[in-house]
């Protein structure tokens, strides 16, 4: 069993693979992720985790991102699964512990197991499919919102109307699907994405965007808008 001072040294790794690494947006942290993962696979854990060993489950979704800061085109899954057996050698974890961590982060970016589990076949494993839902169910629904916020805020050009316009362009992304097989994990991703569909339908209509302005306004609007 794996105690409170191992668990804080994981954290402490993760954190320093991952410290200073933004990626294309200086907001999106790659640390504070991978404790949001952490916590939805516990989450899951509690209602779906039948035949999912939780040490395992945990310690792969506190590391899955750390081969982040590859370079050169480097897969970040197979780069953290390198850094992690490291890792996990180093403090004495034992050789059956350490493969099953290691293969849970090597795949986890194989979202498309969870969409054809057929084709997976064992690969899913109860471990991997808990780690891959909750990797999804992180920056989704509200966070998905404030995402594209934060990063329509970095454009050059910025107004109501077109940060509408991102969230509606990357929306379909997360409303057309459901590939989560936890029956928690599918109840969490509906729930947002009723969410998302609501925020959608009162943000348009504060905009007005389908409502005409009376024909006397229209010029004067244009005109406004345009300057």
């Amino acid at each position: 069993m794996i105690g409170s001072s191992q668990w804080d040294s994981m954290l402490m790794y993760m954190r320093m693979m991952l410290e200073g690494y933004r990626g294309r947006f200086a907001f999106r942290s790659r640390i504070t992720h991978s404790l949001r993962v952490t916590k939805w696979a516990q989450r899951i854990w509690n209602q779906d985790g039948q035949g999912a060993d939780r040490e395992v489950l945990l310690a792969a979704s506190i590391l899955h991102a750390i081969g982040y800061p590859a370079k050169n085109g480097e897969d970040h899954g197979e780069l953290g699964a390198v850094y992690a057996e490291q890792y996990l050698r180093n403090e004495g974890y034992g050789e059956a512990f350490t493969s099953k961590v290691c293969d849970l982060i090597r795949n986890h970016s194989r979202k498309e197991f969870l969409k054809r589990p057929e084709e997976a076949g064992d690969r899913l494993t109860p471990e991997l499919r808990i780690l891959m839902e909750a990797d999804l169910m992180d920056e989704c629904g509200p966070v998905a919102v404030v995402f594209d916020c934060m990063a329509e805020a970095g454009e050059k050009e910025q107004s109501f109307e077109k940060t509408y316009r991102r969230i509606c362009k990357n929306a379909p992304v997360f409303l057309e699907c459901n590939w989560m097989r936890s029956s928690s994990a599918r109840t969490y991703w509906e729930e947002r994405q009723r969410l998302l569909r609501d925020y959608l339908e009162a943000y348009e209509g504060e905009l007005f965007l389908q409502e005409k302005m009376p024909e006397e306004f229209e010029k004067a609007a244009d005109y406004m808008i345009r300057t």
